[in-house]
């Protein structure tokens, strides 16, 4: 981007998962030295307009000015260096935002582009929400004079980031060529074009599997090799002063881990499963698929990321009111507690101000398997329901036919509570259910 002499807006489009935000948040701002810009990095929050102000406030220290305009004179007075306004996200504005807050955000920007200020102003966009810009242009003309479009990467760059990322994480390929390929084939899943998202949480699992075999325990309960402690193995922020131990991603393993719909599923499965155990264990009381439904909250109707904004209070994270009212029985430190694990999970980013998903890949993993421990539920309900219609003193071998549904169904605490909403059963025939089904874990 040249040096912005007037406000000049410009975007950064393309599909998700491309790395639209990575490309302004690492690609940019290598190419810029600290003093040829003062960028200012922001997210809609509840409120775009509150978000913008907090923003410019924060690098003032509390001076305020009538006018946006003269606020971003009195930064290049103080700073001497161009201003650079980044709205990332900024399809959430019209996700989750009102008529009256997108109108005010449409006639701010207006009126800085036409004080023609040194600021250069850039939206990052999915593409889809391109047509949702007619409002906007309607009231900033040269909106979308200056457009970048973002394209998947090609196989061949694809294959490139692999074995770039496995050199610098000293990983060895058993077949280079043969195992490059196979990892790409495992993400593509036959589509033409890959997530990079998918690609760092392909590589993360694939790392955590090599490391097991080669310094974890084997199967007979002996170590292989003592090895090092298990770095963390973030594909997208490795540590440039740490010596990884020496891998190798063979043939086999890339085969056994399988494709990356696959992956996805087990890595939300099994560190979503994990922490859930912990916490009943911690916290009596924990909700039954409690972890997902904290998750969920993060969760637009869309089925896009819900960033949420929160405060602390002492050593606790406190949500929002609205979204508090979603999960009544999961108390304050136990929600702060998951939150913040959440969070070393890498499945929830927490920032100064918002919670949100990494991405919005990991809110459809999280609305699909909502959806489907819903219909488990409704299926175990129905089941219930018709035994229990049928009742006739041989409740028992009706039910004995339930025990063949998976064990997390079998045991959910929620399960009486759901049943008695859809169909409450007698105060005398109580016990005579309780004594039937033992194996439910039902307390009326």
């Amino acid at each position: 981007m040249p040096w912005p002499t007037s406000t000049a807006s410009s975007w950064c489009t393309g599909p998700s998962g491309t790395g639209k935000t990575s490309l302004v948040q690492c690609g940019l701002a290598s190419q810029l030295e600290t003093v040829d810009w003062l960028p200012f990095f922001i997210r809609k929050g509840e409120d775009i307009n509150r978000s913008l102000n907090e923003a410019l406030q924060k690098v003032l220290k509390g001076e305020r000015f009538d006018t946006y305009a003269e606020t971003i004179k009195e930064l290049y007075a103080q700073y001497e260096r161009p201003i650079y306004l980044l709205f990332d996200q900024f399809e959430e504005l019209f996700i989750l935002g009102t008529p009256e807050e997108q109108a005010a955000f449409f006639k701010t920007i207006s009126t800085l582009v036409d004080a023609r200020l040194p600021c250069r102003i850039l939206f990052i966009l999915r593409e889809e929400y391109l047509a949702h810009l007619h409002e906007f242009e309607r009231v900033v003309p040269t909106l979308l004079d200056h457009c970048l479009q973002v394209e998947p990467m090609s196989y061949k760059n694809v294959g490139e980031v692999i074995q770039r990322s496995c050199s610098r994480f000293n990983i060895s390929l058993e077949d280079s060529e043969t195992n490059t390929e196979q990892i790409i084939q495992n993400l593509s899943s036959g589509s033409s074009d890959i997530q990079l998202p998918y690609l760092q949480v392909y590589l993360d699992m694939l790392y955590r599997k090599g490391y097991r075999r080669t310094y974890g325990k084997s199967e007979g309960g002996n170590r292989k090799a003592e090895g090092p402690a298990a770095p963390s193995s973030d594909f997208a922020h490795p540590t440039s002063d740490f010596e990884f131990p020496p891998l190798t991603f063979t043939t086999e393993e890339i085969a056994e881990l399988g494709e990356i719909d696959n992956v996805l599923d087990k890595f939300l499965e099994e560190q979503s499963l994990a922490l859930q155990v912990e916490m009943e264990g911690s916290h009596p009381g924990f909700p039954d698929i409690g972890i997902l439904r904290i998750l969920g909250l993060f969760v637009s109707e869309k089925r896009t990321r819900r960033p949420l904004n929160y405060t602390r209070s002492k050593s606790l994270i406190l949500l929002p009111d609205e979204a508090l009212e979603r999960i009544p029985e999961i108390e304050a430190p136990a929600l702060s507690e998951s939150l913040q694990r959440l969070e070393n999970l890498r499945l929830l980013r927490i920032s100064d101000d918002t919670i949100e998903l990494p991405h919005d890949t990991l809110a459809l993993l999280i609305e699909k398997k909502k959806r489907n421990e819903q219909r488990q539920l409704k299926a175990v309900l129905s089941k219930i329901k018709a035994a229990y219609a049928t009742y006739d003193g041989h409740l028992v071998l009706h039910c004995d036919k339930l025990r063949k549904l998976p064990p997390e169904i079998r045991t959910m605490k929620s399960l009486s509570e759901l049943f008695l909403k859809g169909n409450p059963i007698p105060d005398d025939e109580v016990e005579d259910l309780r004594l039937a089904m033992p194996w439910c874990d039902i307390s009326f």
